[in-house]
């Protein structure tokens, strides 16, 4: 495209990444039982399994408003941290009061905060936001102790799709890690590239030999529909 080309007259090179998962939404969704009844037996009793399994475990699910958010943002960043910090590659760090303050900001009509709960404890947290006609699953965190116990994160990611439906959405984008659990949800993969180029000129050629022999994960393919 035009800005691709743009770039690389200037310069740049360009690394294809693990692709956006997105889910596209077929209108006739309104609610989760849509979504799971447009999929195949074995897919919806995964789907399911996975709400069953939390449930047995003594989890319960419920939404946070912007103030509830700003009261428990410790809670909500040590869930943060613990997903965070067990990455290889972090390029930033939020701070406890960011995504209170992103709630705030946005509101209920374009954010939502979904949360997990056992025994009045918080284990888990997965954020929305609305980006026109688009829903990004957002930050995410958990207990990874009780995610060795009952799929928390699993449980979690899938209810973004909730939320796509909530506000009509025409795709769901779930970003570029865990590509399988995400393949088995309906999403699929989106091609990403980024663009790099090195400030000083005599190093660019090493720009371009790295961006030439970098590699990424391939996306499975999935027809859970």
């Amino acid at each position: 495209d035009a800005a691709r080309t743009t770039l690389q007259s200037h310069g740049f090179r360009h690394v294809e990444t693990e692709p956006d998962m997105a889910l596209p939404l077929n209108p006739a969704w309104r609610t989760m039982d849509d979504y799971l009844g447009a999929m195949t037996s074995g897919y919806r009793s995964a789907a399911r399994k996975l709400l069953k399994d939390c449930a047995q475990a003594g989890a319960t699910w419920r939404m946070l408003d912007a103030g509830e958010m700003q009261a428990r943002a410790a809670e909500l960043h040590a869930l943060y941290e613990a997903v965070h910090h067990a990455q290889g590659m972090r390029w930033i760090t939020l701070q406890p009061g960011y995504l209170p303050a992103m709630a705030q900001a946005l509101g209920p009509d374009r954010f939502r905060c979904r949360v997990m709960e056992r025994d009045g404890q918080l284990v888990g947290f997965v954020t929305s936001v609305r980006d026109g006609h688009t829903t990004l699953g957002y930050y995410i965190g958990y207990d990874r102790a009780q995610n060795e116990t009952s799929p928390v994160y699993l449980t979690l990611l899938q209810s973004t799709v909730e939320d796509a439906l909530h506000w009509r959405s025409e795709r769901l984008s779930l970003g570029r890690t865990a590509l399988e659990p995400k393949a088995k949800m309906g999403c699929e993969a989106v091609p990403l590239t980024c663009s790099v180029h090195h400030r000083l000129p005599p190093l660019n050629w090493v720009v371009g030999a790295l961006a030439r022999g970098a590699g990424h994960e391939e996306p499975p393919q999935r027809h859970p529909f």
